[in-house]
């Protein structure tokens, strides 16, 4: 395979300059700025993180963006992150409602990436948590693959 085949993509912590893990995960570069320079720099896909997204969704809407990522030829889009939708409570509440939002974003940007993860370590059957994490994509319009889990 020749380099020019390769496509990279520039992940949400690579070009957003946020800190992970504060209340300042969000970019503070505009989400435009940010797609020209992936471009000029060769990156083909590009990453957005869940508090970075709702902050660009202030300014602009997910068309506004999908024509910026258009613009600047990114094909490949990411999307992160969804936390505790295994959970109970609250946490799957707040979890209910950003996977709302990932998931309409990825409908849009035709992202090919939604990821999901567990920073917290919680004590979850993983049978639990993979009929948790299939039906969310089921009902989000994804389908998943039961045997992965």
């Amino acid at each position: 395979m020749s380099g020019n085949n390769i496509h990279l993509l520039a992940s949400y912590w690579t070009i957003s300059g946020g800190i992970p893990h504060t209340d300042k995960e969000y970019s503070p570069h505009d989400f435009k700025d940010r797609v020209e320079a992936a471009a000029r720099a060769g990156f083909k896909g590009f990453g957005i993180w869940h508090s970075d997204l709702e902050h660009v969704l202030k300014r602009r809407n997910l068309r506004e963006m999908k024509q910026i990522l258009d613009d600047n030829g990114i094909e490949h889009v990411e999307l992160e992150f969804l936390t505790d939708w295994f959970l109970d409570g609250d946490r799957k509440k707040q979890s209910d409602q950003r996977k709302k939002m990932l998931l309409e974003a990825a409908k849009v940007l035709r992202a090919r990436h939604v990821k999901v993860g567990d920073f917290f370590q919680e004590k979850t059957p993983m049978p639990r948590m993979g009929r948790s994490l299939c039906g969310a994509l089921q009902r989000g319009g994804r389908t998943w693959h039961k045997n992965r889990l």
